[in-house]
């Protein structure tokens, strides 16, 4: 990007300004652009997020931001959309969505232990049944679920073609 960040990993206008010209938001192939979690620890959040998303998707570390208001916010992009964490800007406490899931689509069965396996090193709680295959009206899928620290629920989910 050629801008460079803080000692804390966060950018300024400039930075922001080169972040939101990223190539691979020029990419048609996916269906959201963004989804948002909240935290009570930006750093505990960070660490998590880091472990599973670099280390299954290999995507690279967060772009940080530091909202007009003071409040943190991590942008993981990858394949086209971005996951973001953040401090709520309410100042209210972050709480997970009742009924709420997000869930990662990866490309195998073995991506999918992998992913809940790094989770659950990382400070995630594998939830509902052991990760594997499911039989659904929607055909074979595999599955694993976990919560992050801060309780929202994250789905592993891999569907043959």
């Amino acid at each position: 990007m050629g801008v460079a960040a803080d000692a804390h990993g966060r950018y300024g206008a400039a930075g922001a300004v080169a972040y939101a010209a990223h190539p691979r938001d020029q990419q048609d192939d996916v269906m959201l652009n963004h989804v948002m979690v909240g935290t009570n620890d930006i750093a505990r959040a960070r660490a998590f997020y880091d472990a599973v998303l670099g280390g299954v998707f290999s995507a690279p570390a967060p772009f940080v931001n530091q909202a007009v208001s003071g409040h943190t916010r991590l942008f993981y992009r990858h394949a086209g959309s971005t996951f973001c964490v953040s401090e709520p800007i309410n100042d209210e406490p972050a709480s997970p969505g009742n009924g709420a899931t997000i869930g990662f689509k990866c490309d195998s069965p073995e991506q999918v232990q992998h992913f809940h396996d790094i989770a659950v090193a990382a400070g995630g709680i594998s939830i509902e049944k052991p990760p594997g295959l499911r039989e659904s009206s929607m055909g074979p899928t595999w599955l694993a679920y976990v919560r992050d620290p801060d309780g929202n629920k994250l789905c592993a989910i891999y569907r043959p073609a």
